[in-house]
C-alpha cells in the first residue's frame, strides 16, 4: 500500500520513502525487505528516478566535501581558518560535477541553481558538520540553509 502511493505522489510520498529504506539499509534484520521495496520502487517511479540520481550525486559530492574537511583537520592538522577556505574551494569543485539545475534530499520541489560558497560554514565539533546554503532557482525565492553531516545516524 505504502509503494502505492509513494508511486502515486513521487515528490511527496515518493521522496520520504526511498530516502527513509535507503538510510535504514544498515539494519541486517530487515536489509533484504527494505532492498527489494527499494529495487521495486526504482523500477516502476519512472522519470522520478532521474530526480533520486541526481539527489545521489549531490549527496555524494557533499560527503566528499566533508570528507575532505574531517581530512584536512584532523590528519594533515591544517588550521581551521584555512580547512574553511579550502572547503569552500572543493564545494565549488564539487558543483562542477552536478547539473545546472538539481535538487536536495530534504526538499525535491525546491530547485537548487547554486550554492552560496562564502556563506559555508564548517563547524568545530569532532564530526566537523557542514552548514552550507543553497540558492533558490526561483526568482525572489529565499535560499535553502542545510546542516550537512556524515557519518552519523542522525534519526
Amino acid at each position: 500500500m505504502l509503494i502505492e502511493r509513494s508511486l502515486r505522489n513521487p515528490y511527496v510520498v515518493g521522496q520520504a520513502f526511498y530516502w527513509s529504506l535507503k538510510s535504514n539499509l544498515y539494519l541486517k534484520p530487515s536489509y533484504e525487505r527494505y532492498y527489494v521495496l527499494l529495487e521495486q520502487f526504482l523500477m516502476l517511479c519512472g522519470k522520478f528516478k532521474e530526480e533520486i540520481w541526481i539527489q545521489t550525486k549531490v549527496n555524494e559530492s557533499l560527503r566528499q566535501v566533508s570528507e575532505n574537511v574531517v581530512n584536512n583537520r584532523y590528519k594533515l592538522k591544517i588550521p581551521f581558518s584555512e580547512v574553511k577556505d579550502k572547503a569552500r574551494f572543493d564545494l565549488r569543485e564539487q558543483r562542477k560535477k552536478l547539473p545546472f539545475l538539481f535538487t536536495l534530499t530534504i526538499d525535491p520541489k525546491i530547485v537548487i541553481k547554486d550554492f552560496a560558497y562564502e556563506r559555508l560554514t564548517v563547524f568545530s565539533s569532532k564530526k566537523v558538520p557542514l552548514c552550507i546554503t543553497a540558492l533558490n532557482q526561483q526568482p525572489g525565492g529565499d535560499p535553502v540553509v542545510s546542516i550537512f553531516k556524515n557519518g552519523d545516524d542522525l534519526r
